[in-house]
Parts: C-alpha cells; structure tokens; sequence
C-alpha cells in the first residue's frame, strides 16, 4: 500500500489530514512467498514519519474485531497495519482497544518486553522462558504506535530498568526506535530491539523466515538477558 501509494498518502492523506482509512496487508513477512518486492518491512517507520497520522498494529483476529469500530469513528487519517499470516488469538472478548494505550499483559520487575502486532504470542512464550530462569518479566503490547503511550513504557522502565522491544519490522523507525526515542528524554534504560536488521526479506516459509531474520523466541530471550546484563553498567 504505502509503497506505491506513496505520495498520495502522503500528500491527500496526511498533508491535508483527510478522514482516511489506511488498511495495509501482507504486513512484515506475512507475504513469504511472493518474496521481498511484496513483504512489507518498513512500513511502520516510513507511516509513522509522516505527520498527523494515526499508526496502528494488530496482534490476533479478536483485536482487529475491537479496532475497527474506534477507527471508525476517529475522526482523521489512521494507518491499520495487518497480517495474512495465521495466528493464535490471544485477546479475551472482552478486552477493549483504547487509541493511544498500551495493554500490560504481565507484571514483573526485572525486564519488560514491548511489542507490536502478531509477534505478540512468541513475545508472551519468550516471558514464559524468562520467568522460568528467574528473570521476572512483564509483557506491554503497543498496539497504537502513533500516539504511543509514553507513559506505560516510561512507567516500565522505571520499573525494571530494562526493556525489549519486538516488532516484524525493520528496527530503523520503528517501535524500538520511538521507545528509545522518548525515554532518551525521560529515563533512558538498556533497550535491546528484535526486528529485522538494515536488509530485505526473500521467499520462504513464514515461521522460517520470522526465525532466520532475528525473531525467534531463542532470539527474545537472549536478547532479555542481554538487556538485564546492561542494567547499572556505565
């Protein structure tokens, strides 16, 4: 969508913030087949860098089932990124999608793990791996990356002096960096990021692909106690 719709959003969309939807499919890998010209990598960083729009990601059916009503009646432009990849629901029926929140889905005091959309059900197995070595880990998801709720992830930082953030996404303008970005002003902790490095994707199984470009559950873990190691250096 935003690859070759670009100047349009950019110039109808944002620059004269019209009512629009955005709906982007084949977000991260979620189109392993058809190869990198149609895995969408970046898309979050390039919407968030253009002023005024809304930027959400959705994590498992039952969210997007919530999403789509708040969206509606927003009155300005928002960007809905989604997956074609199967997923595990992991939302209640009853949990609500507040714009602009965060969802705390466990506590802990050691780490926090921050993530986006459906990387969320290897993030919550990461949390579990974690607790078991003793490392007491809590979970945040962001749903809405723009406006992002600055004041949960600070709150988490606060709390556990370490942080990770995880997104199928390229960590350059994503969700790590507009973490980093706001606690670089506020309170800046170790933040460790899993995402796809500066590279494109190629064809292949989906699972696969999430596992060789550096989001694996493996990959989450190591990069938890990685960050739990930073905490108190100089």
């Amino acid at each position: 969508l935003l690859w070759r719709a670009g100047d349009p959003v950019r110039t109808l969309v944002a620059y004269a913030h019209t009512n629009v939807k955005l709906i982007g499919g084949y977000g991260g890998f979620s189109g392993p087949m058809d190869g990198a010209t149609h895995e969408s990598i970046a898309d979050l960083s390039v919407i968030r860098s253009l002023p005024g729009i809304v930027v959400i990601t959705a994590s498992d059916h039952e969210q997007v089932r919530t999403i789509l009503p708040v969206i509606a009646e927003y009155k300005g432009p928002v960007y809905l990124r989604l997956s074609r990849a199967e997923v595990t629901d992991f939302h209640n029926k009853d949990q609500q999608f507040k714009l602009g929140k965060g969802i705390l889905l466990k506590e802990g005091k050691d780490l926090a793990l921050i993530g986006t959309g459906t990387i969320m059900s290897r993030v919550l197995k990461a949390a579990s791996l974690l607790n078991s070595q003793g490392i007491k880990t809590a979970v945040v998801e962001i749903p809405t990356l723009k406006p992002m709720d600055v004041q949960l992830i600070e709150s988490m930082a606060r709390g556990t002096g370490a942080l990770v953030t995880c997104e199928e996404n390229t960590i350059i303008g994503g969700l790590g960096s507009a973490v980093a970005e706001s606690l670089s002003e506020t309170f800046p902790v170790p933040i460790i990021r899993v995402g796809i490095n500066d590279c494109f994707g190629e064809t292949g199984p989906y699972e696969k692909l999430l596992d060789k470009y550096g989001m694996s559950v493996e990959d989450i873990v190591n990069a938890g106690v990685k960050a739990v190691n930073l905490k108190g250096r100089k």
